[in-house]
């Protein structure tokens, strides 16, 4: 199979067109059709890939494990190498739109070993090789910043979400609730709760608002403050009249200095 014109579809677009095929089979056309039930494993299969390999390198995730602000979960020792990489080559090759700096992931506190994932609030362990009896809700997990502290979505938002009445109060007075994380007690956000790999596009979206919202603020992923660029002053030229070994007088003296030049005494 060479020379032949062809070309090798990538997983991604394998993936995509299969995807597709369920969506518009139409086995779903009733109540409890089989298409609906088809992609509910699909989106299911898709969430225990991310617990299972770096979106960056498609190796198998070994800690630490870090994310960047639309949920992914990558290696981070393959997050530094690519970091260095694009440094050295100039931004050529692959590129991660989400990943400039280490700034840009969140280090995750994440129990996952082998295929084992463990909700430390629940205490439950979920088996991610074997998939026959988990729920899409059993595997939708988020993270905290800044601490990175890994928990099942469902039961975090139960304990730390306000209520309608509290919510409403909070968005009339232009404040957002601080939170405590359950894990570690670190302070947060109900905004920077990040949720992993999100499928609809509903959180997609929110995630996407709220690292425009960083941008303006000034802030990294991480929320540590990203760095401003000081203005550089201009290099001091000197004036004619100090080429030649004496101070600069009259006139030229101060045009200089109304430019902002400095002024040497040069010694022949």
């Amino acid at each position: 199979m060479q020379n032949d014109g062809g070309t090798i579809p990538s997983r991604t677009e394998i993936l995509s067109f299969s995807l597709k095929k369920l969506k518009g089979s139409g086995a779903d056309a009733g109540p409890g059709g089989g298409g609906a039930t088809l992609e509910r494993e699909w989106v299911l299969s898709q969430m225990l890939n991310t617990y299972r390999y770096c979106r960056l390198s498609k190796e198998v995730l070994a800690a630490p494990v870090v994310s960047d602000s639309s949920g992914y979960l990558y290696n981070k020792e393959k997050v530094l190498q690519y970091l260095l990489d694009r440094k050295k080559d100039g931004g050529i090759g692959r590129d991660v739109p989400t990943i400039g700096s280490l700034n840009d992931v969140v280090q995750l506190d994440i129990k996952l070993q082998g295929n084992r994932l463990t909700c430390p609030l629940s205490g439950t362990t979920l088996d991610i090789d074997h998939d026959g009896d988990l729920k899409l809700s059993d595997v939708q997990f988020c993270y905290i910043v800044p601490c990175g502290c890994t928990v099942n979505s469902n039961i975090l938002r139960e304990l730390v979400e306000d209520s309608e009445q509290d919510a409403a109060d909070r968005k009339g007075a232009g404040a957002e609730a601080v939170k405590t994380c359950p894990v570690c007690f670190t302070p947060f956000t109900l905004s920077n709760i990040i949720d992993i790999n999100p499928q609809d596009t509903a959180g997609q979206k929110r995630l996407q608002l709220r690292i425009d919202k960083l941008k303006t603020d000034g802030l990294y992923h991480n929320l540590k403050p990203r760095k401003t660029k000081k203005k550089r002053r201009s290099r001091c030229r000197r004036p004619a009249a100090d080429r030649q070994g004496r101070w600069c007088q009259g006139q030229g003296r101060q045009e200089a200095k109304n430019a902002g030049l400095r002024w040497y005494w040069i010694v022949d």
